[in-house]
């Protein structure tokens, strides 16, 4: 079965980021987001999202991060930075 890109968003702001799906995602797809962000630690992730790899060059930071066989969403809830500025761009499959 070949993976599909269903749709994707992206959102941007202070310390504190929900995106908004174009469409209510489908129960059961793998949702992905990676986030850029002004700090050296860990970003804060909603509730069921789990970090896969996060590098940092002590100033900004990239993350990916996944949520496998999720439910039906329209927002992915907040990611957060304690530094100022965070980009997320999420991607369902």
């Amino acid at each position: 079965m070949a993976i599909v890109r269903v749709q994707t968003a992206k959102n941007v702001g202070a310390s504190s980021v929900s995106v908004t799906w174009g469409v209510a995602t489908t129960t059961g797809n793998h949702l992905v987001a990676a986030v850029s962000y002004s700090d050296s630690g860990d970003p804060g992730m909603p509730s069921g999202w789990t970090l896969a790899k996060r590098v940092s060059n002590g100033v900004v930071s990239s993350a990916i991060c996944y949520k496998e066989n999720a439910a039906s969403q329209s927002s992915t809830g907040n990611f957060t930075t304690t530094g100022f500025g965070i980009t997320v761009v999420v991607a369902e499959y």
